[in-house]
């Protein structure tokens, strides 16, 4: 941990100077605060210089804790929770998970046990958390946040009855997108919405390939777009009225 430390106050003295000061106000950073970059990025610093996966283990569990503070302190001052702190517990919450999961036999089982552990009493403050009256916003923000603790709590608990299902589930989301394998690589300023996260039907987001509409896609009635071949040749078919030339008459 010292080296950890050491790397980050030279790498941000180079940055911004006077590294220590900004790397030590930038831990108690709120999301709408200048130093939170910092804290995120000392955040990810951390955790790719983590010798192995037992201390990433430790790492995320601190990381989502201080997610949730984040979030639970902006809720009851009534402030809005940004996005992008919302994709970034959900995805530490994957990576959580994951390597919980990938653990040695034994350590794998300690490791979801602290993690079910973790769940339970951040579900238990988020169930308790007081709102001001009307706060809708509010309300549907410390849902979805239980909805999520719910969910890796239940894959938690599954995991410690079936490891291999729980490794068998964590492999699908890999291999469908749906979990982010760098753990902790967000921006404050927001993902890429061409290479993270998941992207909204419609919103011509997308893993960058392509589709022709003019020969990969059921054309749609109307809309111009077809394979490109016509129902007959213009010289011999039976014209439509109004549809355009017919047949040449002699």
């Amino acid at each position: 941990m010292v080296n950890i430390l050491v790397t980050l106050l030279v790498a941000l003295g180079l940055v911004f100077g006077g590294g220590g000061a900004a790397l030590a106000a930038s831990q108690s950073a709120m999301p709408d605060e200048a130093l939170y970059p910092v804290k995120t990025w000392s955040e990810q610093v951390q955790l790719q210089l983590a010798e192995d996966d037992e201390d990433k283990v430790q790492l995320m569990n601190a990381f989502t804790n201080r997610r949730m503070e984040e979030i639970r302190t902006m809720l009851q001052a009534g402030e809005q929770v940004p996005e992008p702190v919302m994709t970034r517990l959900e995805y530490q919450l994957q990576y959580m998970l994951q390597l919980a999961a990938g653990q040695p036999e034994g350590q794998s089982e300690q490791a979801l046990l602290q993690l079910r552990n973790q769940l339970q009493i951040q579900n238990q403050l988020m169930q308790l958390l007081q709102l001001g009256e009307g706060d809708q916003s509010g309300l549907l923000i410390r849902e979805r946040v239980r909805a999520m603790l719910e969910m890796h709590l239940g894959q938690a608990e599954g995991g410690l009855q079936d490891p291999q299902m729980l490794q068998e589930q964590i492999r699908l989301q890999q291999q469908n997108g749906n979990m982010n394998p760098f753990g902790d690589v967000i921006e404050l300023s927001g993902a890429n919405p061409y290479a993270t996260g998941t992207p909204t039907p419609g919103s011509s987001y997308g893993p960058g390939e392509s589709q022709n509409p003019w020969t990969d896609t059921t054309p749609i009635p109307g809309s111009g777009y077809g394979s490109g071949q016509g129902l007959c040749d213009p010289l011999t078919c039976t014209p439509q009225p109004g549809k355009g030339p017919g047949p040449n008459q002699p």
